[in-house]
């Protein structure tokens, strides 16, 4: 009997301490609150190296705002400054350069050929005697090679197809062909076909009218001006 009874107020005691031990363990654990962690998030001020930089310039350039005012203020104050010298060089002496310069007028070049062309028919059909024979020497000093006073693909601009249009049109020697007008050559041309529409026979007969005087030196100086028969036209450099 008192065995029973002492066991029973052995596990009373052990049960009333293991509750008491819970209890305290649970409000440990106990979890915070939302209002607690609330106002730890509002009350906590957080540094960002950031916006600390850009407060730092902003406050630099308001800094200087008074300054920059009174440096305008003395700008609008101050007298105009006039500048005298612009340029090393005087004025005169570089408008008398531009205007003494010299250029090439393409018109102006056209109209020389033209007129150089009309000089060199002309004068073939005044001063060329009845027959000259070729100088094939003075052919060969300019570096030509010359087969005949009728060679006329010697011409510049002229080739084998060509010079069998002329000679079908009973224009066969160079004295022939110094004395033919440019329209007549063009027509002779023109009835070939659209093969010779790029043909420029304007400094033909100039040329024809060197090689019938055998003047072979100076139809190879035009020749060096002479690309495809056509005279160059230099623009302003």
């Amino acid at each position: 009997m008192n065995d029973g009874a002492g066991n029973m107020w052995w596990w009373l005691v052990l049960g009333m301490w293991i509750a008491w031990t819970a209890s305290w363990l649970l409000s440990r654990l106990q979890p915070i609150t939302v209002e607690r962690v609330v106002k730890r998030v509002v009350g906590t001020t957080l540094y960002n190296p950031e916006q600390t930089s850009r407060l730092a310039a902003l406050e630099t350039e308001v800094a200087t705002i008074p300054a920059l005012r009174q440096t305008i203020a003395d700008l609008q104050a101050a007298a105009p400054i006039v500048i005298e010298k612009i340029i090393d060089r005087p004025v005169d002496v570089i408008i008398e350069k531009i205007v003494e310069r010299e250029v090439d007028n393409p018109a102006q070049l056209a109209r020389i050929g033209a007129l150089e062309a009309q000089l060199a028919a002309l004068r073939a059909t005044v001063d060329l005697p009845v027959s000259v024979m070729l100088d094939d020497a003075a052919a060969k000093a300019a570096g030509f090679t010359v087969r005949g006073m009728d060679d006329l693909e010697v011409i510049e601009g002229i080739g084998p197809k060509i010079a069998g249009l002329f000679r079908a049109a009973s224009i066969a020697t160079f004295s022939e062909l110094a004395q033919t007008p440019v329209t007549d050559m063009q027509a002779i041309l023109d009835k070939g076909g659209s093969r010779f529409r790029l043909a420029q026979p304007d400094t033909w007969a100039a040329q024809a009218a060197l090689a019938s005087r055998n003047d072979w030196a100076a139809l190879r100086k035009m020749h060096d001006e002479l690309p495809g028969g056509t005279r160059k036209k230099t623009g302003v450099q």
